[in-house]
């Protein structure tokens, strides 16, 4: 499709991103923004200030109102309660659709189960603009029981609402064919990063977050919540330390677990060998700096932090489930092990720790794929394809 000459009366059509999560979902979104082509669209963001403040520790210009700014876009504040509020909802709903009603987007790109449940049904009331929705990982799939049962009969309800429903990954677009049976809305298009060229001077970073200096350093860049199961991390670790005493697992994020898992590695004599960092806005520096990254995840959409540990040459350990089988080649890239499998984690964990050059090898490995299937400009050119078909 052609481009819109700069100078053409007719008006491009805007996009609204709604997003009420950070983490990948956040690096997703600024991705989107800092490359989208300002030619096709117009783009500005809605994002909540305080649920966000208050499980992150970043300062006001970490946050997507900061750097919406800086890229020259506008981005407007609407809170939204972190966990599921009935009363809290319904005002950001009402905000919502009031805000699109002034607004009048064609397009509303919702990113996360809690955004597509909001902007879906204030779409109704906003003037219905084109919705998409993407789950990054649908937050039914967490659950069990009566619980999955509901959400994922609340999904199939609402999934008319949205014009196209994203999956991020080939692994979570086949479940979402069988779980939500909208094929007619559904569409892959793949997470992707761009290259990571920028040296680190890793000797300093692992002094500052007080990491030993030749030893194995593992990084885990997940929340202590029930979705990124870290306590088998810390448990693997007291296998670990028996063949790599001086290996350490770094554990950057913040959570409701934290304080529990802090207590369980200091049961097991680890408190010196699991260090619990706290939240880091740019974990960049902290991934150049460590030589494994693991993520022992429930569930996933598409891990940014596993294509992002590829990208700058580090091999990863993963759970083998939705999003994060697509972007770990087992045995080349790095190794899948089933959920919550404590001797797996530590048998791999182990293994890498002791063998440097398999650890490069299979660095060099992960490079490679990522630049081949996780390319950051394929991504962003497929979404502005889609979302020209649903203006069209």
């Amino acid at each position: 499709m052609s481009k819109i000459p700069e100078n053409a009366s007719a008006r491009k059509p805007l996009v609204i991103q709604f997003a009420v999560s950070g983490g990948g979902v956040k690096r997703h979104v600024l991705e989107l923004a800092a490359g989208f082509d300002r030619n096709r669209f117009d783009m500005e963001g809605v994002f909540p200030d305080a649920a966000l403040s208050s499980v992150v520790a970043g300062d006001r210009e970490s946050r997507y109102q900061a750097a919406f700014a800086r890229l020259g876009l506008t981005a407007h504040t609407l809170e939204v309660p972190r966990w599921h509020s009935l009363r809290g909802d319904l005002r950001s709903l009402v905000a919502l659709a009031r805000l699109l009603r002034r607004l009048k987007p064609d397009i509303l790109h919702c990113h996360s189960s809690k955004a597509g449940l909001i902007g879906r049904l204030a779409a109704l009331f906003g003037g219905r603009p084109a919705v998409c929705y993407t789950p990054h990982a649908m937050y039914y799939a967490g659950q069990r029981g009566l619980k999955r049962a509901i959400y994922l009969w609340a999904e199939r309800l609402l999934a008319p609402l949205a014009g196209a429903i994203i999956a991020v990954s080939d692994s979570e677009y086949r479940e979402l064919r069988r779980d939500l049976r909208a094929d007619g809305r559904l569409v892959r298009i793949n997470n992707g990063i761009g290259s990571f060229a920028k040296s680190h001077d890793t000797a300093a970073v692992r002094r500052e977050y007080g990491l030993p200096a030749t030893e194995p350093v593992m990084l885990t860049p997940s929340r202590c919540e029930p979705q990124k199961d870290v306590r088998t991390l810390v448990l693997a670790m007291a296998e670990v330390v028996k063949a790599s005493p001086g290996a350490t697992l770094a554990v950057a994020g913040e959570g409701s677990l934290r304080p529990g898992l802090e207590r369980l590695s200091a049961d097991l004599g680890l408190a010196e060998r699991v260090r619990f960092l706290g939240w880091i806005e740019n974990i960049e520096p902290l991934l150049a700096a460590s030589d494994v990254v693991i993520l022992s995840s429930r569930y996933e959409g598409l891990p940014y932090a596993i294509l992002e540990a590829s990208a700058m040459g580090k091999p990863t350990i993963g759970s083998d489930v939705t999003g994060t089988r697509d972007c770990i080649e087992n045995g080349k890239t790095g190794f899948l092990l089933p959920p919550g499998d404590v001797e797996g984690f530590a048998r791999e964990m182990a293994f890498l720790c002791l063998h440097p050059r398999k650890r490069e090898v299979m660095g060099r490995a992960g490079q490679a794929m990522v630049a081949e299937k996780f390319g950051v400009a394929r991504m962003i050119r497929e979404l502005g394809d889609l979302y020209a078909r649903l203006v069209s």
